[in-house]
């Protein structure tokens, strides 16, 4: 039985609160659950260290990390794990530093359902029809409204380019801390008609059909999956050139210094591009980004 690190957490939190008062081990936890292997998918401290130290032996350490914390990152080491798992070699670098040596370090590619994200026509126009952008050339993009994510960039591009392109439209989707001042800015910006903010979407898949070109221009990020969600879905993508190059599965895929000149003629380039959406998912299969195929990778590892 494979359990998460929570579930061990979970456990040693009940043992300290006990009457006794005493901390219970996570080897004795990891016995009581009758568990070989550990998943430690989200550190968040150096604490966490002492508890699966004294796991070693029989007991199998997984580490993945995402959103981990400066001083958890310093606490990593070889004692900690048997395996050491990234969504790429960026965020393995950022995430495992020098302290782990490459050989030990897997790169699991983050994978999607490819079929859900494939183009399909006839959800394009609809949901085209259903926003009222039917003949306009619909720019997009989706994650926080955060300082990371840079929306508040896109807007600047956005205002630039909508004087030469009057017909064209802003998709947001996402919600966060920096709503409001986006609001602010696009009021301002005089693009309360050209920019839509749609929030939250559960079914992402859907608005990426009524897009034209997908557009990221994140500060920073481990692996940037929705450009391969993007991508699937036969968009032309404009990625900042902070996107780990992983992202970039066909020529399609540009990465780009945050600039808004440089956006700017990159964009200029790529609503000329005619390409085959139909296409997309099978090149992002081609990348090896189909679950199928990675969920097959990821049990082949569990059972070595």
């Amino acid at each position: 039985m494979n359990i998460t690190l929570t579930d061990v957490l979970s456990k040693v939190n009940q043992g300290q609160s006990n009457q006794a008062g005493s901390a219970v081990s996570a080897s004795a936890i990891a016995k009581q659950l009758q568990t070989s292997a550990v998943l430690n998918s989200l550190v968040t401290g150096q604490t966490i260290g002492g508890q699966i130290r004294s796991m070693q032996g029989s007991q199998i350490l997984l580490a993945m990390g995402n959103g981990v914390e400066i001083g958890a990152r310093l606490a990593f080491s070889t004692e900690l794990a048997t395996d050491f798992w990234a969504c790429s070699q960026f965020a393995a670098d950022w995430l495992f530093g020098p302290q782990i040596p490459r050989e030990k370090i897997r790169i699991l590619k983050n994978a999607i359902e490819l079929e859900r994200y494939r183009f399909n026509a006839e959800k394009r126009s609809h949901i085209r029809n259903k926003l009222g952008i039917e003949n306009a050339l619909v720019l997009g993009t989706a994650g926080r409204l955060s300082y990371q994510k840079n929306q508040m960039f896109l807007v600047e591009l956005f205002k630039k380019f909508h004087r030469e392109h009057p017909r064209s439209k802003l998709i947001i989707l996402g919600d966060g801390e920096l709503r409001d001042d986006l609001n602010e800015q696009i009021h301002r910006s005089g693009l309360e008609q050209a920019v839509l903010m749609l929030g939250w979407k559960t079914d992402i898949e859907v608005y990426f059909q009524a897009m034209d070109i997908f557009l990221l221009p994140s500060r920073f990020e481990g692996l940037g999956i929705v450009a391969l969600e993007a991508a699937a879905s036969g968009l032309p993508c404009i990625v900042s050139d902070q996107v780990p190059s992983d992202v970039a599965v066909s020529e399609t895929v540009r990465r780009v210094p945050l600039s808004i000149s440089d956006w700017g003629r990159a964009l200029e380039e790529m609503i000329q591009v005619r390409i085959d959406r139909w296409q997309g998912a099978e090149i992002v299969r081609a990348a090896g980004y189909d679950v199928q195929q990675q969920a097959k990778v990821l049990e082949s590892l569990y059972r070595a």
